[in-house]
């Protein structure tokens, strides 16, 4: 037997053995936690994993040589805390031509609660249904005792760098539609580079952001932080016990380098070189708002807050019958602006009235101030006569008092002319009659004029418009020849299908049909109930994003980057507002009003569905 038929029959039993090493990998999940700290139980004295209130730590699950999975990773235990972050990734080794893949998850873990707490098993399962599992952990979670020092993490001036955040509402009790300031007190101590609220998200409640924070410097425990406050207005939707989640804060703070070990790791290099940059997180402490519903009215109710005055304004004195007229009722104060209805207007009989439009001026830049809404409208007076418009009047619940109050407008006179028709000068109605004239003379000449003239006189037109016909090129011919029959093939069919439905969006498109039924279903049964929440879930479906992510102020932006007309976006931010407003006016508004509603619900899917 040759050498070389000796070589490759060792060659097949050495790649047998691998390929049999390959499949006899342990499989396993494991958990483990880090960023912790162990400390002594006085009642037992045991050491104990241990994590601070609000401080995050590292929750670590590694899967080994599990396969391909048919389902994500699940962690019991894992919903008492809140996940600041997620990461995953996988890494391949290969010794000894054996193979192991692991897979690594990441979550960063906040705790609100003092307690014992068991996080895991670990569960998975692969394409096989097999089902896979790890053991439990047990972490205590404590406040940080007052001095405590962190043994665990190195250098002096890390230990100094402090990071949390509280939550203190303006009121703790509040009506439906009636704004609160919510200030979010950021305390930062040591070498911060950077610190930013997370983008909150607050359920049942519109909410708002001052633009300007505060800065200022407060002592606790003998130790001097830097505080950043941060105003958040937030306008409830329904009543009952509101709660509203913590809030996470991120900072990035210097990392700084290890003692030297040699000439080469000296701290001399430091002045040269950035130091590593890490990112930390905190979590706020949670606070809950009593809303209790609007006192029972028997009118309409135009708006919640402090409201000062209602203005009225006519942009003429002196007008012709049937003019068009501009008439604008300004409404001033404090409170849910952009919830706030137009009060019915209050007109003399015969008088035409048209809603044009509404606009709303605040400054958020520096805090939550006075600010005001502009009704406008066009008005048309068709009787000659000196008129008055009578006081208008503005009803709202006055969240100082507690209270339904009135304001109105004073009263506003026009003169009104009968309509003057002018006679034309004499010279402009003999130009008018010659040009009649000329006109009927050419329209006889062409009547009288011979058929063969009137033929040659088409074809010479004809003629000179002539253009001959462009010609095909061949390669693009032998294309057009063979097009259907390379798109109708087999092999073309699934992926011109895959295209289809990845541009056009059928599945979207069902989706969003289904807010139409939904919606005609409320329409049969007159009933405005759920008819926000119905809008913000269907722009969350229009735009593939979480419900929570939809506010108002990001529903303008997206609409605005579908290139939608300016008065259409704001046409229907204006219904938004008004559905947001159901919760304290809907038992003030009549049947008519209600279809009316909903029918332009109706309109919008249909408008955005498109």
């Amino acid at each position: 037997m040759s050498h070389t038929i000796i070589k490759k029959i060792m060659l097949i039993f050495l790649l047998l053995i691998g390929g049999v090493s390959n499949t006899i990998i342990a499989q396993s999940i494991s958990l483990d936690v880090k960023n912790i700290e162990q400390i002594k139980k006085s009642a037992t004295g045991n050491i104990e994993p241990t994590a601070f209130v609000g401080e995050s730590f590292i929750l670590q699950a590694i899967v080994r040589d599990i396969g391909q999975q048919a389902q994500d990773l699940s962690i019991a235990g894992i919903n008492s805390f809140s996940v600041a972050s997620t990461m995953r990734s996988s890494n391949i080794t290969l010794i000894n031509g054996q193979q192991s893949i692991e897979h690594t998850y990441k979550y960063t873990l906040i705790p609100h609660n003092e307690g014992i707490f068991t996080l895991g098993p670990a569960t998975i399962k692969n394409k096989r249904g097999q089902d896979f599992s790890s053991d439990t952990l047990s972490i205590q979670v404590i406040k940080r005792p007052a001095g405590y020092q962190s043994p665990n993490r190195k250098g002096n001036q890390d230990q100094s760098i402090e990071l949390f955040c509280e939550l203190k509402p303006s009121k703790k009790r509040v009506v439906v539609g009636e704004p609160v300031e919510v200030i979010a007190s950021i305390y930062t101590r040591g070498p911060i580079l950077k610190t930013e609220l997370a983008s909150p998200t607050f359920t049942n409640f519109l909410h708002k952001e001052v633009m300007q924070a505060k800065t200022r410097q407060e002592t606790r425990d003998n130790k001097v932080y830097d505080v950043i406050e941060k105003k958040i207005v937030l306008t409830p939707l329904q009543a009952g016990e509101m709660k509203i989640d913590p809030l996470m804060v991120q900072c990035v703070v210097r990392a700084q380098r290890h003692k030297a070990r040699d000439f080469f790791d000296h701290t001399f290099f430091d002045d040269f070189f950035p130091a590593r940059a890490e990112q930390r997180t905190a979590m706020s402490n949670d606070i809950t708002i009593s809303v209790d519903p609007l006192p029972a009215h028997k009118g309409k109710v135009n708006g919640v807050g402090e409201f000062t005055t209602l203005n009225a304004t006519l942009n003429k004195t002196e007008a012709q019958a049937n003019e068009a007229l501009l008439f604008q009722l300004i409404v001033e104060g404090k409170g849910n602006f952009d919830q706030v209805t137009a009060p019915t207007l209050n007109l003399p009989r015969g008088f035409k009235h048209y809603e044009s439009k509404n606009s709303v001026q605040e400054d958020w830049s520096q805090d939550f101030i006075l600010g005001k809404k502009t009704f406008e409208y066009v008005i048309q007076i068709p009787t000659a006569g000196n008129w008055e418009i009578p006081a208008q009047t503005f009803t709202f619940f006055d969240t100082a008092s507690g209270s339904y109050r009135n304001l109105q407008s004073k009263p506003l006179a026009i003169s009104v002319m009968p309509l003057t028709q002018t006679k034309p000068h004499k010279a402009k109605i003999k130009e008018l009659i010659d040009q009649d004239d000329q006109e009927k003379e050419i329209t006889a000449e062409k009547k009288n004029r011979p058929l063969e003239k009137e033929i040659h006189f088409i074809q010479e037109d004809g003629g000179i418009n002539k253009k001959a016909a462009p010609s095909l090129p061949w390669w693009l011919f032998i294309i057009l020849l063979f097009l259907p029959t390379i798109l109708l093939s087999k092999s073309m069919l699934p992926f011109l299908r895959k295209w289809y439905y990845r541009i056009f969006r059928v599945s979207a498109k069902k989706q969003l049909d289904e807010f139409d039924q939904r919606i005609d279903i409320m329409i049969k049964k007159d009933s405005v109930q759920g008819l926000y929440q119905l809008l913000l879930s269907f722009l969350a479906t229009k735009f593939d994003v979480p419900a929570s992510f939809i506010t108002h102020d990001w529903v303008m932006q997206k609409l605005e980057d579908d290139e939608i007309p300016g008065e259409k976006i704001q046409e229907f931010m204006d219904y938004l507002n008004e559905c947001a407003g159901l919760h304290f006016v809907t038992q003030t508004k009549n049947l008519a009003e209600l279809r009316s509603l909903l029918k332009r619900g109706k309109y919008w899917i249909i408008f955005l569905g498109k």
